[in-house]
Order: C-alpha cells, then structure tokens, then sequence
C-alpha cells in the first residue's frame, strides 16, 4: 500500500524478542527493507546486520556453517588447474537435455526466468535439485573432485546422464517443451561437472553490478543452509562472490561454453530487446506473451526464491545502483570486488544513486 512509515511504527512498536516461524530476525529484515525505502542505509543496514545475527543464531546445527559447500567450491576451482585439465580423459558428446541458467543470487535469474517461462515452448525449472543434486552427490563421493572429474570417461559418464536426466524428469514431467532451462544461480559451481558431461549444453550466465549482487543477498532473509549461509555477513557475501565468479572466469576460459550473458540493469531497462536475444539464443521465434511476465508469474503460484514480490510487479529500478548508497558499509570490500566490476563491464558504467519511489 506504500504506507511506509506506517508500517515502520507497527514494527517498532513490536517486543524485541520473538520467537517461533516470525521471530525478531524477520522483523528486523523487515526494518530494514522500510528504512532502505526511506533512504536511511546506515540504519537500515544495522538492522540487515542483527537480522542475519539472529538468524544465525536460531539455525539449527550445521545449518550455518559454509565450510562443506566452501570445500565443494573448492574441489571444482582446482578441477579447473591446467593439471587437472590435462589429465581429462575423452568422452563422446551428447546433446545436453536442458539450458542451464546460472550466476550468482540476486543477479536477476527470477526476472528472467519469468520472462522466458511465459513462452509456449519453454519451461524453467525454478531452483530445484536437477543439476545440483546430481553436482552435490558428485561432490560427497570419494575420490576428490579433480580426480573423478579427470576420470570419466565412456563407462562412467553415461550412468551421470542418466541420474541428470531422471532428476529432470521428476521437476519438469515427460511432456517437455522444446527448450527446458536448468535455472539455479549458484550452478555456476557445477559447470565444470555439466559441461563434462554435456560438452555443446547452452548456458545464460545471469550477471548483476557485484556490489549491488552482494548487498541484495545480504538484505534478504534467505533460509540458511550451508551454500547460504555466506550471504549472512558482508563479508561472507563478497568472499563467495569472489570465488564463484573466479570460477566461473575460469570455466569460460577453459571449457569455452555456449553462452549468453544478461546484465540486470540490460534487463529491466529493455526487457523486449533483451528477451528478444536470449529467444534467439535458444533458437525459438519471438512471441509476445513474455512481456506479460507479472501476469505470468501472478498465474504460476508459487515462487521459490525471495524475489517473488518484486517479480509479481511491475519492473522498477530502484534497486539499480542501490551500493552507492551504502558506499561507507561497502568500502571494506570494494578491492575485493573491483577486478569482477571492471571485468564485467561495470567501472565505465554511470552509477546511479537511486531514491525511494
């Protein structure tokens, strides 16, 4: 309704202890969204750092603790060494079932894949364990990730296929459309694993200005678990972003996928030209219905990412831009940032400092 300061004194007013499915912590990411709206970021980021506190807090063991999935991290960065490479054994090809869409959260994936999934001849699978699973259970077996990956070969690679594409049919059905999409952001980890077994499989690399990226991960209340677990410290967010995004250098370096590339800030200030390229990307004609993503989405039920209010609306821009505001909470991590921000384009690009509407 936009009653903002409304909603501010209700929240205010609340005990500053809860507990149960809404406790403090929700209370707080909410604070802080209002205050981001109000254009009060040094308060509002107090309130995103003791949300994700207590988040932390209330986890059950384990669940926040990153250091498993920053070892998986790990195991594919050094698959990706040219000695490792060297050692790849030869695999027939075969055609890849399903497009994966990747990047990083809070780069625009939600957007986009509301957009393509209203064409009649696709269909996204919105973060579900398809090549996840199969990457994660790659990842748990002995042998180390380098190893099992240089050792595929004709006997073994086939077997993964098959577990890939019984996880596909389980999320997307026997009915497929023409084009399927894969669409999880952290996937980007897995791609030495996909791209091994699916050498020519199409890739949409979903890309996002990494300070913007990183604060809209630390502002959400993500349910934690040990890949998300990162985004609870800013810190933690630009360090992952770091490595995902190294890795993902790599793998574009080495493994030359297929791909195509859309920046957020491309998609909400064109979204006909830009879905227009990925339509032809995917090799499928243009059809209207993909401008009609908020009624697409209202229609689809559920969203399963924390992006489902914003893609039910109308595009916007205020989230554009949003880490100049932040800049004295962002300073810390910039030269982490900066070779990602001037690789990918952003450290020419006019900055926008953007007000609430």
């Amino acid at each position: 309704m936009g009653r903002l300061r409304n909603a501010l004194d209700r929240l205010e007013a609340l005990p500053k202890r809860l507990v149960g499915e809404i406790g403090r912590d929700a209370v707080e990411f909410e604070l802080g969204t209002l205050r981001d709206r109000l254009n009060d970021p040094a308060v509002a980021y107090e309130h995103f750092t003791r949300a994700n506190d207590i988040a932390v807090a209330r986890a059950a063991p384990g669940v926040a603790d990153p250091r498993s999935y920053l070892e998986t991290v790990a195991g594919f960065e050094k698959a990706m060494e040219p000695e490792w490479l060297s050692r790849w054994a030869p695999i027939t090809a075969a055609d890849a079932p399903v497009v994966f869409m990747v990047g990083f959260p809070r780069s625009g994936t939600t957007l986009l894949d509301q957009i393509l999934d209203a064409h009649p001849n696709v269909h996204v699978i919105e973060e579900q364990p398809v090549l996840a699973g199969l990457g994660a259970s790659f990842a748990a077996a002995p042998g180390g990730i380098p190893k099992r990956l240089a050792e595929l070969d004709d006997v073994k690679a086939p077997r993964l296929r098959e577990g890939l594409e019984k996880r596909l049919a389980r999320w997307a059905g026997d009915r497929l459309p023409r084009v399927v999409i894969d669409k999880m952001p952290l996937n980007t980890v897995y791609l030495p694993l996909a791209l091994r077994l699916y050498p020519k499989a199409k890739v949409i690399l979903s890309l996002r200005h990494p300070c913007d990226c990183c604060l809209s991960c630390f502002m959400q209340p993500i349910r934690l678990n040990p890949a998300m677990a990162s985004f609870a410290s800013m810190d933690g967010a630009t360090a992952l972003y770091a490595r995902i995004m190294r890795l993902w250098q790599r793998v574009a370096e080495t493994l030359a996928p297929t791909h195509e590339i859309v920046r957020y800030e491309d998609l909400i200030g064109d979204v006909e030209g830009t879905a227009r390229r990925v339509l032809e990307f995917l090799d499928l004609d243009w059809d209207p219905s993909v401008l009609d993503h908020t009624g697409h989405a209202r229609a689809r039920g559920l969203i399963r990412t924390p992006s489902f209010r914003q893609v039910s609306e109308p595009i916007y821009t205020r989230a554009k831009g949003r880490w100049e505001r932040y800049r004295p909470q962002m300073d810390p991590y910039l030269d982490r940032l900066r070779p990602f921000i001037s690789s990918f384009g952003y450290d020419d690009a006019p900055q926008e400092q953007t007000r609430p509407d």
